[in-house]
């Protein structure tokens, strides 16, 4: 097994061990879902704006920066990622598999870490081709909020966010359908980038996903 498929492997169980965990509430209309955000190399669209209380930014190589020890704000920053949906029993599950668009704005503490938001969009397609966020087909559109938090061990660090996500469905296979769930997006950097971009962390195309998600597709109604 490859080592992506280990990785893959492993973020499936521990999504649908966090599935058990969860309350729900028995109806025919919950479908549960769990899933993998990954992000391409070139996920970024637009890093937005930034600023810095108590200082102003600096220039670091191509990228902005705020000194340290300032806080750091970003406002309508946009990425895409894809990815991949299937069904609490693993089955691939097309009416949450895309590309995603998200817009992120973001109170961080000097650690990276604190208070992020911002809206989501995930465009249905069985490729990961981000053209198809400019098309008229299925998708689902949302919000989500949720922390960044900074975790050191042996003074290795990683930053795990815990995001919280609602949205509808317009069109298609999900017209008039609702989504309920949580992502953990675990980056290994202060400023999120795509694990591809870390020098030694994986040997490409066996890059780990930055994110798995857990929810619920509903049926208004069917309850």
């Amino acid at each position: 097994m490859s080592r992506r498929r280990l990785v893959l492997s492993i973020a499936w169980l521990l999504a649908v061990a966090l599935i058990a965990t969860t309350p729900v509430t028995a109806g025919a209309g919950r479908e549960q879902i769990v899933g993998f955000d990954d992000w391409p190399v070139d996920s970024w669209i637009d890093f937005g704006s930034l600023s810095c209380p108590g200082g102003k930014p600096v220039s670091v190589g191509p990228v902005p920066s705020c000194p340290e020890g300032t806080r750091i704000h970003i406002r309508r920053a946009v990425m895409w990622s894809c990815v991949h949906g299937l069904t609490g029993t693993g089955v691939p599950e097309p009416r949450f598999t895309g590309v995603m668009k998200i817009s992120l704005n973001a109170n961080f503490n000097p650690d990276y870490a604190g208070s992020v938001w911002g809206r989501w969009e995930l465009a249905l397609s069985e490729t990961c081709d981000p053209s198809i966020l400019y098309s008229d087909g299925p998708r689902w559109e949302g919000t989500w909020n949720g922390k960044r938090s900074q975790v050191c061990e042996g003074g290795t660090c990683l930053w795990l966010g815990v995001l919280n996500m609602v949205g509808h469905g317009n069109g298609g296979m999900v017209d008039g359908l609702q989504f309920e769930g949580t992502e953990m997006a675990t980056t290994f950097t202060p400023v999120p980038v795509p694990n591809e971009l870390i020098p030694g962390f994986c040997l490409l195309p066996d890059c780990p996903p930055e994110g798995t998600f857990y929810g619920r597709i509903l049926t208004p109604g069917n309850d």
